[in-house]
C-alpha cells in the first residue's frame, strides 16, 4: 500500500504546475514534478527494507541492457506516430536538444522506472507474483489518458508489459530507464522534425 502513494503523486505535482498563475519552462517543469517522485521512491525504498539491487538499481546483464535501451528508437518512433506532438524546443540545435534530452532521460527515464518497475513493481510481483507485473503497467498506462488517445494508452500498457518483463528477467532498470528516456528524447525533440 505505500508504495502506491507515488501513482497519484506525479499528477498532483503534474496538476498543480498546470494550473499555476507562474510560468514555468519545458525545462525546468519535469524536475519539478519527478523531483519528489525521487524522494518519495527512496523513501518507500528505505520504509520497506528494499535492498537497492532488489528494485533494479544495479549494472547487471549489461548487453542484453544495451540491446533493451536500442528499443526507444522503435518505441518513440510508434508513439510519434500515434500521438504527433510538437516538438519541446523551437530549433533542432544541440543547444535546445542536449539540455532537455538530458532532463528527459534523468526525470522521465529513470525516475518513472525508479519508480513504476523498480519500486511498485517489487511491491506488486511480492503480492501477486506475475500479475503485479500487469498490475503496474496498468497504473502506468492510465496516467497516459492525458494524450486522450486510447490508442496510446494501449500502446503505453504493452511498453509497459515489456519494461516489467525486462526488469523481472534481468534483475536491472538501466536498460528500461535508457529505452524510457531514449522514447521520449525521439517523441518530443527528434521525430517532430524529421517526420
Amino acid at each position: 500500500m505505500l508504495s502506491l502513494a507515488l501513482v497519484p503523486l506525479i499528477r498532483v505535482v503534474d496538476l498543480s504546475l498546470s494550473i499555476s498563475l507562474i510560468p514555468i519552462p519545458t525545462i525546468g517543469r519535469f524536475p519539478i514534478i519527478y523531483t519528489p517522485l525521487l524522494v518519495a521512491s527512496v523513501v518507500v525504498v528505505r520504509a520497506l527494507g528494499y535492498k537497492w539491487s532488489e528494485v533494479g538499481l544495479n549494472f547487471k546483464s549489461l548487453p542484453v541492457q544495451l540491446g533493451v535501451a536500442s528499443s526507444g528508437l522503435l518505441f518513440g518512433w510508434a508513439e510519434y506516430v500515434i500521438l504527433k506532438p510538437g516538438a519541446m524546443v523551437t530549433q533542432f540545435t544541440w543547444s535546445q536538444v542536449l539540455p532537455l534530452a538530458l532532463i528527459l532521460l534523468a526525470f522521465t527515464g529513470f525516475a518513472e522506472e525508479f519508480a513504476f518497475r523498480g519500486v511498485l513493481q517489487r511491491s506488486a510481483t511480492g503480492v501477486f507474483g506475475w500479475w503485479g507485473i500487469v498490475y503496474v503497467s496498468v497504473l502506468f498506462a492510465i496516467l497516459h489518458m492525458g494524450f486522450h488517445s486510447v490508442l496510446d494508452v494501449l500502446f503505453v500498457f504493452g511498453v509497459a508489459m515489456f519494461f516489467g518483463w525486462i526488469v523481472k528477467k534481468t534483475g536491472s532498470l538501466l536498460g528500461v530507464t535508457l529505452a524510457h528516456g531514449l522514447t521520449n528524447i525521439m517523441l518530443f525533440l527528434v521525430f517532430p522534425f524529421v517526420c
